[in-house]
């Protein structure tokens, strides 16, 4: 009866009797993890830089999409961000 309770719950019945966690394909991906590199904040930095085109900043989210040009991205220099910003956007081409 324990057993079926557990399983009713959603619980992982091979952990019985220990705490289980799911596994990492069950787990709900964190949208935005650390605010501080969201894509969101990413995006709103890029939209304010005047230097970037109607087009490149259509392009540019496709580069936040890595959690690791996020941060990149927005520990750089404000006169910097632009110029990596376009040689990331070009090899995604």
């Amino acid at each position: 009866m324990a057993l079926l309770q557990e399983a009713q719950r959603g619980r992982d019945l091979r952990c019985y009797g220990s705490p289980c966690h799911r596994p990492e394909r069950e787990k709900k991906p964190e949208i935005h993890g650390d605010n501080r590199f969201s894509i969101p904040r990413c995006i709103e930095v890029m939209s304010a830089m005047a230097e970037l085109s109607p087009v490149e900043k259509s392009l540019a989210p496709d580069v936040f999409l890595d959690a690791s040009n996020r941060e990149i991205f927005l520990s750089l220099s404000v006169d910097i961000r632009p110029m990596w910003l376009r040689r990331k956007m070009k090899s995604l081409v």
